[in-house]
């Protein structure tokens, strides 16, 4: 009977420390409104499996419209290497189909500059990678950037329209 409750225990510690196998990287960008950009870095990953979540929302996209988003991911560093197993974005918005994204793989202590632009409606976003880190030191450096919003064509139209009839003003003042 004591070596049936030994080998319970056995393996009920065996499979809580498997069920637990990567480690979860949580990066918040924050809230991006047109023309913001934002940075976040995490150093020093140890080895093995994790998942990196960055998070990130976009506010002010013109009613019903979208807005350019690109980001910039360095991942690598001086003695570590990270291979990229999947990577993906997600949304909360109703109807968005997931988007998988290429990201390039680091090894041998290298550095890999990796990007992504789309367009993107307003509300709450979510980059997921599935990474395998070797050695010690490699870092995940983001930026993400959030276009401004355009001024409308018809604002451009209007402002040289205007010019048009000053000039037409003066020139007729100094005919007479």
């Amino acid at each position: 009977m004591i070596n049936l409750k030994k080998l319970l225990i056995l393996f009920a510690l065996m499979s809580v420390s498997l069920g637990s196998n990567a480690a979860v990287i949580d990066l918040d960008f924050g809230m991006l409104s047109p023309g913001d950009s934002s940075n976040v870095t995490f150093e020093n990953i140890t080895a093995g499996m994790h998942d990196v979540e960055l998070a990130f929302e976009i506010a002010g996209a013109p009613a019903g419209g979208v807005q350019a988003v690109g980001g910039t991911f360095t991942f690598g560093g001086p003695n570590g290497s990270i291979i990229i197993n999947g990577a993906e974005l997600t949304s909360n918005i109703v109807g968005f189909t997931p988007i998988g994204i290429n990201f390039q793989n680091v090894l041998g202590g290298a550095v890999a500059v990796s990007s992504f632009d789309e367009q993107l409606l307003s509300g709450s976003y979510l980059i997921t990678l599935n990474i395998e880190a070797f050695g010690t030191n490699a870092d995940i450096d983001g930026q993400i950037d959030v276009a401004a919003v355009p001024l409308p064509a018809a604002v451009w139209l209007f402002g040289s329209a205007l010019v048009g009839l000053i000039g037409l003003r003066r020139s007729d003042a100094t005919i007479v």
